[in-house]
């Protein structure tokens, strides 16, 4: 090798995260997860009772059917979106569109200050530099705060607003169901309440919980709330003879 040969540089190595950090990683959106899924049955279910007209506070719910809830309510909302998406695919393309100009003239550059211009401010006495610039940097402080408070709201927002919007929208398209022709033909299975052995109820069951049993009455057309106490549920869904 030739002494004025230059010397082979070394390519720079990429700092790869380690097994650890990647378990922490991990381990914090699973309890960030878990955390929103429980958060989001939980506003689902009191959503959808709440448009029923049914206190929530009389069938609480585990943790972990909070959280399978919210799991069946995030996909529930997703295929919802892509529907909605199917259906107004003109308006999603425009917006689409529209958002895709907007980041590029974020992106494009103007023009930027001429060095001359920074070289009248570098001439400046250091005192007024420093005003200068502590005067900006808290300004932009007190405009930029706000705006992080507001995004951070509607962030920490959005699966309250999910799960409510979920809530509503199941109950909305029970009720659907229900008042079709009660239990002749619909979807969902249809019980009789009793009572020392005195039919009640005839309905759909909503909910339930140890102590009370919400049941949408087909004859009556509305929600009941009834104490389970001394209560029997019969199915009336009837099981077809074999050949």
């Amino acid at each position: 090798m030739q002494a004025n040969d230059p010397e082979p540089t070394a390519k720079p190595r990429l700092n790869r995260p380690s097994l650890p950090t990647l378990l922490s990683i991990a381990a914090a959106a699973a309890a960030f997860g878990t955390v929103t899924l429980h958060f989001l049955g939980d506003v689902a279910h009191r959503s959808y009772l709440s448009a029923w007209g049914i206190d929530a506070g009389l069938f609480p719910k585990a943790a972990d059917w909070l959280i399978i809830n919210g799991y069946y309510v995030l996909f529930e909302r997703f295929f919802a979106f892509l529907l909605a998406a199917a259906s107004n695919l003109l308006i999603f393309f425009g917006i689409a569109v529209g958002a895709g100009l907007y980041v590029f003239v974020l992106l494009t550059p103007f023009g930027t200050p001429s060095a001359s211009k920074w070289q009248w401010f570098e001439n400046r006495p250091p005192w007024l530099k420093r005003l200068v610039r502590q005067t900006s940097l808290t300004a932009l402080v007190i405009g930029v705060l706000p705006l992080v408070l507001v995004v951070v709201t509607a962030f920490m927002a959005i699966p309250a607003i999910v799960g409510e919007t979920a809530g509503r929208a199941i109950a909305e398209r029970e009720e659907i169901e229900y008042r079709k022709n009660g239990c002749v033909t619909a979807r969902y299975s249809c019980v009789e309440v009793l009572k020392d052995g005195t039919a009640i109820a005839k309905g759909f069951i909503m909910e339930s919980s140890v102590s009370h049993l919400a049941i949408f009455d087909t004859d009556l057309r509305r929600t009941r709330l009834l104490s389970r106490e001394g209560t029997q549920v019969l199915t009336r869904r009837t099981l077809k003879p074999q050949d």
